[in-house]
């Protein structure tokens, strides 16, 4: 990647991050000043920013079009071409970023985030021109925030026309609150410039966490740039876990980024590699080839040592050549001779076949025998299938015994047609609603249907025609909404008109609704008529309101009227 595009995506990202930081905070003004006072002045005219310096070289329309984008923002706005107006930005501040730095602090209006983004690019250009001016810049900044991420961005700027003064200036100010950000941010930035000496400086680290994060961060830069330069520099290291650690690294992204090198150097490691190191290389080796290089990785399989090692990468590279080529991928699946690194393949391999296709999903569970070991998988490419013919795959699931596949297989796969369909997949479970009360698959329908529509799935459970049916569904929104919305689950509550139904909807959301309104839920306790349903409620209540508040639990087992030996259940549970 040439160092204009880095430029360009690295400004992007910040500006985007901007975007997003910039929701955290409630006012531009807080972030920007601590000063209250200074939130009544008044906004600068456009004349007070855009007036021409003739100590500048700036065109004047390149600073008025940035002014006035930046100006957009403050309604929501953003530019067309984000990437033109970071460029824009990073040429107003190489003119004269002190000009841009003393425009931004005017800018009170700006949305914090957007402010930041823009501070940074300013940073980071100060840094290259003049560190010391950078420095002294950094000390009008009053919000914290603000601060560490213009000396950060300032700094890393520094790294590139003068290291020695970033490190010294590092080594001055280990006190700071995020002194191992600003470690890891400038070594990561002299990766890019010189990775030899990056490394040598994180040797130096203390912290083991640290060096071992920074030191994996510099052998992928060396990787990403210079493949050949950096398998020999991870390989010449001294031997010991640090080296298989830089070798691993730098393999591992070989594998994406130059493939023919990474199949040329998996077969050149260090001799002197620990076995289940050298195994642990060569998998991320394969993981990395698999969606390029299948066949290539799939001939590294046999250097493996470690039965779990060649098992587990079995398993990545045909899930991975699955969704590459899911024929070539089964040819080679058929030629494993170990039965059972076979039977992981073929799992892997419709794992991999079912993501890349759902109607591939439908053909592979169609043909295969399923049984119990097979029922996970049943379930996922059931779940695949759904998203081009849901009626289908719940039909087949429904089908299969309890013992061959689990209850959640069927879940997942009327979630997934719920999502597309909700009425749908409603009509399918009542209609077949004795085959899912079997199978306890209402409550856990009804609860999913809750979290997205609790009042759709209220007046849908209420429809179920069987009363066991209805009881469960009922119970189950309810329950679901109580944890969401105690208000809406005891409006839904009240809204019953048969005693019965409103007694046992009180108890099924009692507990969680006193762990928030615990008199709300007490009062309703206390409302129910069944004497069994409200010594159940009543106890539900104060069991839940003991683990904040005993004193008021007891108040409540005494106000409850309930006989004297439920009374005294009641004072033992909280006790």
């Amino acid at each position: 990647m040439s160092k204009n595009a880095i430029k360009i995506t690295v400004a992007l990202l910040f500006l985007m991050l901007g975007l997003s930081v910039g929701r955290m905070w409630p006012t531009a003004t807080e972030s920007v000043d601590a000063d209250a006072e200074r939130d009544h002045e008044p906004r600068e005219s456009p004349r007070d920013v855009e007036a021409p310096d003739p100590k500048t070289e700036l065109p004047l329309p390149l600073e008025q079009a940035i002014v006035t984008t930046l100006r957009s923002w403050h309604d929501g706005e953003t530019p067309d071409d984000m990437i033109l107006f970071a460029l824009q930005v990073e040429a107003w501040a190489q003119a004269d970023p002190a000009r841009a730095f003393e425009a931004l602090q005017n800018m009170k209006h700006l949305r914090p985030g957007i402010y930041f983004a823009t501070l940074g690019i300013v940073a980071k250009e100060w840094g290259k021109l003049n560190p010391e001016e950078m420095l002294s810049a950094a000390d009008q900044l009053t919000h914290s925030y603000a601060s560490y991420h213009f000396l950060l961005q300032g700094m890393t700027g520094a790294m590139h026309v003068d290291p020695e003064f970033a490190m010294e200036w590092l080594g001055e100010n280990r006190h700071l609150d995020q002194a191992n950000s600003f470690t890891f941010s400038l070594l990561a930035e002299l990766s890019t410039i010189d990775p030899l000496e990056a490394f040598e400086r994180a040797a130096l680290l203390n912290d083991p966490q640290l060096k071992g994060d920074i030191q994996g961060t510099i052998a992928v830069q060396y990787a990403e740039t210079s493949p050949e330069a950096a398998f020999t520099w991870a390989s010449g290291l001294e031997p010991g876990r640090s080296r298989e650690l830089m070798i691993e690294a730098v393999m591992e992204h070989m594998s994406y980024l130059h493939p023919e090198k990474a199949i040329e150097y998996a077969a050149d490691l260090p001799d002197d590699i620990f076995p289940l190191y050298r195994d642990q290389i060569t998998h991320k080796v394969i993981a990395g080839l698999a969606a390029t290089h299948p066949q290539e990785a799939s001939q590294l399989l046999e250097t493996l040592e470690a039965p779990n090692q060649y098992d587990d990468a079995v398993q990545t590279l045909a899930e991975r050549w699955g969704l590459l080529d899911y024929e070539a991928a089964t040819e080679w699946v058929q030629s494993i001779s170990d039965p059972y690194s076979k039977h992981l393949a073929e799992r892997s391999l419709m794992v991999g076949a079912a993501l890349s296709s759902p109607e591939r999903a439908m053909q592979i569970a169609g043909d295969m025998q399923v049984s119990e070991e097979s029922s996970d998988i049943s379930s996922f490419l059931a779940t695949q299938w759904a998203r081009v013919d849901p009626a289908g795959a719940s039909e087949w699931m429904l089908s299969l015994s309890d013992r061959d596949i689990p209850a959640g297989g069927v879940r997942e796969t009327l979630q997934t047609w719920a999502q597309a369909d909700s009425e749908a997949a409603i009509e399918f479970v009542q209609s077949n609603a004795g085959r899912f009360q079997e199978r306890a698959l209402v409550p856990v329908f009804f609860g999913d249907l809750a979290a997205r529509d609790p009042q759709h799935a209220m007046e849908t459970a209420m429809l179920m025609q069987d009363p066991t049916d209805r009881y469960s569904a009922v119970t189950s929104v309810l329950q679901a909404t109580s944890k969401r919305n105690p208000t809406q689950a005891l409006e839904m509550i009240e809204s019953f008109a048969e005693p019965e139904i409103r007694d046992w909807g009180v108890m099924a959301v009692v507990s969680e609704i006193a762990k928030l309104t615990p008199r709300e839920a007490f009062k309703h306790a206390q409302g129910v008529t069944d004497p069994a349903y409200k010594y159940q409620s009543v106890l539900a209540t104060v069991l839940a309101v003991s683990e904040y508040d005993r004193d008021l639990a007891r108040q409540m087992i005494d106000q409850s009227g309930l006989p004297p030996d439920q009374k005294q259940i009641a004072y033992e549970g909280i006790e």
